[in-house]
């Protein structure tokens, strides 16, 4: 598989981790407004009072350069649960300046997106950093620790420190991993501008840990089990959501080329082509396994360039856990 670029700019943050929508939204004028929206089925979550004053509380930790305090600002709540994993989200926001949002479980920082930081810096055409990349990083770890991340959380492991002038920004990027493998969604991203601080930062460790890193499925083994699993991907059906008609052979011309990269990582099952599948929806797991991640090319006359199978498959017991492709 095609290693995944990291994007430029950090306030487009990647999801493949969450997808929220908004069931409860509750405004504030202010902190005058003392009402509460509690989220269904999620009984230990945090009033919108508390939730007010953790807002704020890191704004002033972080030093965070937004102009609302003392105006009658409105801080728009949204409140999610997530019962496949037990997960409840809260996020607050003030449109256009700034967005913080917390894991109601434990009351974490999962992202802060600082569209007021990103705007000024977006004034200036060209930027020169006035530290160095070591000052840089070691300013990097501070945030983190503010947020609430110390060291050895997560078994990080940074990957990417850049400066890019164009958009005036420091960025980095922390891989998770346990033992000696590597979680294939988990990171950790962090940007900030030298004058306006943190522009955007986002924690996506959030799976749990694999039931076994114990490799009983050999690589040939897998790829094996990946290649009949990506003919019969390439052989099923497609079901029109909008008019239930089912369309035999969806990929009908596709031909699966060689194998693109095998590697293992820990990943989140989504079964692809099972009664259990995940695939497309918005539900959300955080189980995972240790699998073997198998890449095909696929060619077809339809495509001007070759396209991509990456399918999961158990390292322990050769289970088919999903995948997805781009065709």
């Amino acid at each position: 598989m095609k290693k995944h670029k990291i994007r430029k700019g950090l306030l487009v943050i990647y999801v493949l981790i969450l997808i929220l929508g908004a069931k409860n939204i509750s405004c504030y004028e202010g902190k005058r407004d003392k009402s509460q929206t509690k989220t269904e089925n999620f009984q230990n979550t945090l009033t919108d009072e508390q939730l007010i004053n953790k807002f704020y509380r890191i704004c002033e930790d972080l030093n965070l350069n937004v102009p609302f305090k003392g105006t009658n600002e409105k801080i728009l709540i949204e409140k999610n649960y997530y019962a496949e994993a037990g997960l409840g989200v809260a996020r607050l926001k003030i449109p256009d300046i700034l967005r913080i949002k917390f894991n109601l479980n434990n009351e974490q920082v999962l992202s802060i997106i600082n569209e007021y930081a990103g705007a000024k810096l977006g004034e200036k055409p060209l930027y020169k950093p006035l530290i160095t990349e070591k000052e840089a990083t070691e300013k990097a770890i501070e945030y983190l620790k503010k947020i609430g991340i110390k060291e050895g959380d997560y078994n990080l492991k940074l990957v990417k420190s850049k400066f890019y002038e164009k958009e005036g920004e420091w960025s980095f990027f922390w891989e998770r991993y346990y033992k000696q493998y590597k979680y294939y969604q988990d990171r950790v991203d962090l940007s900030f501008g030298e004058t306006y601080g943190i522009i955007a930062y986002g924690n996506h460790c959030l799976s749990k840990i694999p039931p076994t890193i114990e490799v009983k499925i050999s690589e040939q083994k897998a790829k094996e089990i990946a290649a009949q699993y990506a003919n019969d991907l390439i052989m099923s059906n497609k079901v029109d959501i909008s008019s239930g008609k089912t369309f035999k052979n969806r990929f009908y011309g596709y031909k699966i080329g060689g194998v693109f990269s095998a590697r293992l990582s820990i990943v989140t099952p989504n079964y692809l082509l099972s009664d259990k599948s995940t695939w497309g929806t918005d539900k959300l797991s955080l189980d995972t396994r240790l699998a073997w991640i198998i890449s095909f090319e696929v060619n077809s006359k339809r495509m001007p360039v070759p396209g991509e199978i990456f399918l999961l498959i158990d390292a322990n017991t050769g289970e088919r856990l999903g995948g997805s492709f781009t065709l």
